[in-house]
């Protein structure tokens, strides 16, 4: 089985729910247009060379960076919560 159809189709779940937390979240959208350009400013790196722009590229192009500040946030809420 081809994974393409169901990359895409995890990118696409992916990028329909961030625009609903959004939305909900009362953000500007300015920023989230901003935000949503920003990693592909990675390909900067293919200016080196191809090596180190494919492996910034793809450092950057993960969910674990936004994954983790999500669970960053999570426990700091709760330990302000605790504490106050």
């Amino acid at each position: 089985m081809n994974p393409r159809p169901l990359l895409h189709l995890e990118g696409a779940a992916v990028l329909i729910l961030s625009v609903f937390a959004y939305h909900w979240s009362d953000g500007n959208w300015g920023l989230f247009a901003l935000l949503f350009v920003v990693p592909d400013l990675s390909m900067i790196g293919y200016l080196a060379n191809v090596r180190a722009g494919a492996a910034i590229y793809n450092a950057i192009h993960t969910y674990v960076g936004p994954c983790q500040g999500k669970i960053e946030m999570s426990y700091s809420q709760q330990s302000r919560n605790v504490l106050f």
